[in-house]
């Protein structure tokens, strides 16, 4: 929708919960060889992965030890 529809240029979307960050990017993107050329222009991809990693374990971090068991 907000590709197509709206004619949005989507370079990153991501997904959040209590327990993770998410790269759901590519989840709502139709032309992957745009999305790609423009995510490269804002960022590495090896720097994304560390980033979305980093946030990941702060999350764990924060949770009970339960809720860590059923988180992974």
């Amino acid at each position: 929708m907000y590709e197509k529809g709206w004619a949005k240029k989507l370079s990153l979307i991501v997904s959040t919960c209590a327990e993770q960050v998410v790269d759901v990017t590519w989840r709502y993107c139709e032309d992957r060889k745009s999305v790609t050329s423009r995510r490269a222009a804002m960022f590495d991809e090896d720097w994304l992965a560390e980033k979305l990693r980093e946030l990941n374990d702060a999350k764990l971090s924060q949770l009970p030890a339960q809720r860590k068991v059923l988180a992974y």
